[in-house]
């Protein structure tokens, strides 16, 4: 990316952030729900279904996308839900130092959200239990199918 780009994004991100405080909960979940969404459409949906059908069962599944995507952890938790742990904030928004906006937590669990209903074909919920941008060490989903998996 050129320097007047990535200087022009730096700041239209900016605004969009300081945009996202100002909004009510409900727009910004229906804004950050779109956003990851797409983002999870341009290629990690696509890999968790490859994955998924690759996979015999449940514990290959978790351990063909950790073979992927190296810096996550994937674990059953129970029979029925997964965590997903990531050592290192994995969105390119933070990773390329155009933020360091905690309100992309958010949308890094829509994207784990696209990111399993695309694989499984069934609804999940994903609850954000820890995150870098908090000041944790890591981040940390726990996502629970409505069916088993």
């Amino acid at each position: 990316m050129n320097d007047d780009l990535n200087h022009f994004i730096s700041h239209w991100l900016a605004g969009l952030f300081t945009g996202l405080e100002c909004i009510g909960a409900s727009s910004r979940e229906t804004l950050l729900r779109a956003c990851a969404r797409g983002c999870a459409a341009s290629y990690t949906t696509r890999v968790f279904r490859e994955v998924y059908r690759e996979s015999a069962d449940t514990d290959a599944f978790l351990a063909g996308l950790a073979a992927r995507f190296p810096e996550a952890r994937y674990e059953r938790v129970g029979s029925n839900a997964i965590r997903v742990r990531y050592i290192r904030c994995g969105c390119d928004w933070v990773t390329n130092g155009l933020t360091r906006s905690p309100r992309l937590c958010d949308c890094s669990r829509y994207n784990l959200e696209a990111n399993f209903e695309g694989a499984l074909e069934m609804p999940v919920t994903v609850i954000r239990e820890a995150s870098i941008l908090e000041g944790e060490a890591e981040c940390s989903f726990l996502v629970t199918p409505t069916g088993l998996i």
